[in-house]
């Protein structure tokens, strides 16, 4: 229990500093991972090939990333991208950056947005925490279709529980707009990476058709 101790009043600061300013926590660097095997996979390998495939873009590639926290609001820092956020709380937009922040549905996308605005679009914890059934996962996925450039990607993260994922989320996947994409990183598996852990959290990687061929190009920087 001493051990503990300092380190539970680093982070009781760190919240405290938080919850005072967060430009001030993000200027000193604070974070609050989650530390979990998905969360490992998606804040390096996942956030490496993201980067790795807009390193050259100029000017940034756009990215939405949809559903706020304490322990995701440091992802601008992650992601060398132009980074905004998108979240249906209010009280969760001290989370975002100011000007790339919007309170709104993300069954909503096509209301919120303009049509191939964003080169990326992250919904990762959205399945069956709002997003509860078919019907509201279909709205999502037409709106990220809408937002989405031709050739534009998209990463969903959800856990592929009966208590979580009520509704065959792979299969309304399959069945929409989007196709896998077949990323060169380590664990990825036909486009999806599984936890072999009790959250059963999965990673399923798509791409947006390209107009002109029907089909996503490769998975390498564009």
């Amino acid at each position: 229990m001493p051990a503990l101790f300092p380190q539970r009043l680093r982070r009781l600061a760190a919240v405290s500093c938080f919850s005072l300013s967060p430009r001030l926590a993000a200027w000193l660097g604070l974070r609050f991972s989650l530390d979990s095997a998905d969360r490992r996979f998606l804040e390096g390998p996942v956030f490496d090939f993201y980067n790795a495939c807009y390193a050259a873009r100029r000017p940034r590639a756009r990215c939405l990333f949809i559903g706020l926290d304490r322990y995701n609001w440091h992802y601008h820092r992650l992601l060398q991208l132009d980074f905004h956020t998108l979240d249906i709380d209010p009280g969760r937009r001290r989370y975002g950056q100011p000007g790339r922040h919007r309170v709104g549905d993300a069954t909503a996308l096509r209301n919120l947005y303009a049509a191939g605005v964003f080169d990326l679009v992250i919904a990762n914890g959205l399945v069956g925490y709002g997003i509860n059934d078919a019907e509201s996962f279909e709205k999502l996925l037409a709106g990220v279709v809408h937002v989405l450039r031709p050739g534009g990607r998209f990463l969903l993260g959800y856990n592929a529980r009966p208590d979580c994922a009520s509704y065959p989320v792979a299969a309304l996947l399959a069945r929409s707009a989007l196709l896998p994409e077949h990323a060169p990183i380590e664990g990825m598996l036909g486009g999806g990476w599984l936890a072999d852990d009790a959250s059963r959290h999965c990673y399923a990687l798509c791409r947006k058709p390209h107009a002109s061929t029907g089909r996503p190009q490769g998975a390498q920087a564009v």
